[in-house]
């Protein structure tokens, strides 16, 4: 992933005529003005007192070297002057995590006034990538679906691990947005879980520094994880979940679905039979085979080919269609729709991501 610093930001817009300083940051200058400096940042204010006068745009105007990433200050500037930074990051959707976390880092520096304001202008974005709800997650995930199936080849393909945010730099983000520790019910933020979760369905050498990662693996539409981002607390809750996981699905697998299917008055024995085939056969591969890690993915196939079929399942579901009448899959279906709402929503703690406040 480039550095924050190749980020191209939009800054025609931190250039004012009437501005009385000069921000000289790496190699571009902003021309705004002491006042508001002053209003949200003493620093930044006391910097202009000795600040060598230098030409600009025909006028001779204080001059401030500013030795920061260009990327993250030039989004702090955006929102010293309350402007709608959303515009200059939806190009940047991977790495929007590591901006906020290095423009809070720059807030903390320079003690800049009313920080939250800043942090929750990156918030939206951040949701939208990591919902909250298990329909968000559904949404977003046929949206890379489809931009997967756009990009159909080997040489387009890698390209989605750039476009889709990485989960680790939002994690880092999270920790610095200064919760209340002492609180006794602490709220963890709403985006969190998914996050947690994507990279729990991660193979473990998806990560551009691990050296066993292959182009092929990119070319394949594998997303990657920058694990070096991670605190150890975070690796425990990571370890939690996926714990959690393969728990939930070895249940689901081998106890409750057989049970259920078995246990349903309205089947016939042919019927029982074929069901069950196709479940240890299918169904329970889907949730517990070697390479399978996304529970969430795995039920949502599973839902879909004991309904009409769905992208993926069509040649599943035309074959419970023949031999399982609509009752026995639609009861079968619920019981799995059921299971699958009920994991999404205990995420926070297969995650022990209360940890985050202990």
């Amino acid at each position: 992933m480039p550095p924050c610093s190749e980020a191209p930001m939009l800054t025609d817009d931190l250039n004012f005529s009437g501005g009385d300083i000069v921000l000289a940051v790496r190699d571009s200058k902003y021309r705004v003005h002491k006042a508001v400096l002053g209003s949200r940042s003493a620093i930044l204010a006391e910097l202009s007192l000795s600040a060598p006068q230098q030409t600009y745009g025909g006028d001779k105007l204080p001059t401030v070297q500013i030795y920061e990433d260009h990327a993250h200050f030039a989004l702090l500037l955006h929102a010293l002057y309350d402007h709608d930074i959303e515009k200059y990051l939806v190009e940047h959707r991977r790495i929007i995590g590591e901006l906020a976390f290095g423009v809070m880092g720059l807030a903390e520096k320079y003690n800049v006034s009313k920080a939250k304001e800043i942090q929750a202008k990156f918030l939206p974005l951040i949701k939208s990538d990591w919902p909250s709800t298990l329909t968000g997650w559904d949404s977003l995930e046929r949206q890379i679906s489809l931009k997967a199936a756009e990009l159909d080849n080997i040489d387009a393909l890698h390209t989605l691990d750039k476009i889709y945010p990485e989960p680790a730099c939002v994690i880092q983000f999270t920790h610095s947005r200064g919760f209340s520790l002492g609180s006794p019910a602490p709220s963890i933020p709403d985006y969190l879980p998914a996050a947690f979760y994507h990279l729990a369905r991660l193979p473990p050498h998806a990560d551009p520094d691990d050296i066993s990662l292959q182009i092929e693996d990119l070319a394949e539409g594998l997303r990657t994880a920058r694990k070096k981002l991670l605190s150890n607390r975070d690796m425990i809750c990571l370890l939690h979940g996926l714990h959690h996981i393969r728990a939930v699905a070895g249940r689901i697998a081998c106890v409750d679905f057989p049970k259920r299917a078995r246990g349903f008055s309205g089947a016939t024995e042919e019927e029982k039979a074929v069901m069950l085939n196709w479940w240890h056969t299918v169904g329970a591969e889907k949730l517990v085979g070697p390479q399978q890690r996304d529970l969430v993915g795995g039920l949502k196939f599973l839902i879909d080919a004991l309904g009409e079929g769905g992208a993926d399942s069509d040649a599943c579901s035309a074959v419970l269609r023949k031999g399982i009448a609509l009752p026995y899959r639609k009861a079968m279906r619920d019981f799995l729709n059921k299971e699958r709402e009920e994991f999404w929503s205990s995420l926070k703690e297969y995650f022990a991501l209360y940890a985050f406040f202990s």
